[in-house]
């Protein structure tokens, strides 16, 4: 019997969890981190980086900690950094063969 509700309980597959609580309810902090959240969901990166950096100094820990986690989602990544130049070493290497 217990093996039986064992499996109940187990996750779906494409069973989306339920969203953590945002850290700071009821403050300005958690406020700000609400608008955070907001536009990221909207797109507007520049609006997130902003309102993190102010955060940044936030009295809350964990309003500190989810706003640094906000704003690494939003950093630009390194692999796309190293693709970006590997693709200029090319283009410049098919550049200087062919046209010198």
């Amino acid at each position: 019997m217990a093996e039986a509700s064992a499996k109940t309980k187990k996750k779906k597959k494409g069973e989306a969890e339920p969203p953590a609580p945002i850290p700071g309810r009821g403050t300005p902090e958690g406020d700000a981190l609400r608008d955070a959240l907001k536009a990221f969901d909207a797109g507007d990166y520049v609006q997130v980086r902003a309102v993190t950096a102010t955060l940044a100094t936030a009295g809350d820990a964990d309003v500190r900690a989810a706003a640094a986690a906000l704003r690494a989602r939003t950093d630009v990544d390194p692999v796309h950094v190293v693709i970006l130049a590997a693709c200029a070493a090319v283009l410049g290497t098919i550049v200087y063969v062919w046209v010198f």
